[in-house]
């Protein structure tokens, strides 16, 4: 196994297996010495796939920390993530649906932690790479500040509470410390409980 393919094994997680919920959370190394082959983590793999029925799911990644510590404190990196958000639980028997803790704890896990807890940011920098930053790369003219003619997309959070608590045991867990968001000038969190709104919008580059 090489170097590369070993520190690989630490970034890849077991998020569902109805079999084996011992496993859930732990890394593809942890899990193949849980279930007990060593490091052998292609037959753990093998075995996990055969016991639930072809339907056990993992994430992860090859992002390492020391470069996200790195790359976010450099002035035009903007701060996002590709996955979405969840009405639910998805239904984990089908094909290609697994959930991941970044839709609900990447921007909080950037304020909470690598801005207040490390310092590697301010909060008003890592702030302007969530909003004005973002969407200058896109066109969006008039999102990205609180102004004049700009729309009401606003998150009110407590910097000194505000934390991920998403995991891959369990990543439908809301961020702590949002207490309200405003979509388009509608509340759709309200002392941190859902309303129901639908005021999002799809946004299109202006040119």
């Amino acid at each position: 196994m090489s170097s590369e393919e070993s520190r690989r094994l630490d970034t890849i997680f077991i998020v569902h297996s109805r079999t084996h919920p011992e496993v859930i959370g732990m890394s593809a190394r942890q899990a193949a010495r849980s279930l007990g082959f060593g490091d052998d983590y292609l037959e753990a793999a093998r075995k996990l796939y055969l016991d639930d029925d072809g339907y056990c799911y993992v994430a992860g990644g090859i992002m390492w920390e020391e470069d996200i510590r790195h790359l976010i404190k450099y002035p035009y990196c903007a701060i996002s993530t590709d996955s979405w958000t969840w009405a639910r639980e998805p239904d984990l028997r089908r094909p290609g649906i697994g959930p991941h803790p970044r839709a609900y704890g990447s921007y909080a896990k950037v304020l909470g932690q690598y801005s207040r807890d490390e310092g590697l940011i301010r909060l008003e920098e890592a702030v302007r790479k969530m909003t004005s930053l973002p969407a200058a790369f896109l066109g969006l003219t008039d999102r990205g500040f609180v102004g004049q003619g700009y729309c009401a997309d606003l998150c009110i959070f407590d910097p000194a509470t505000i934390a991920n608590q998403a995991t891959y045991g369990d990543p439908f867990r809301f961020p702590k410390g949002i207490q309200y968001v405003i979509v388009n000038g509608v509340v759709a969190m309200d002392q941190g409980k859902e309303t129901g709104s639908l005021s999002g919008k799809v946004l299109r580059h202006k040119g």
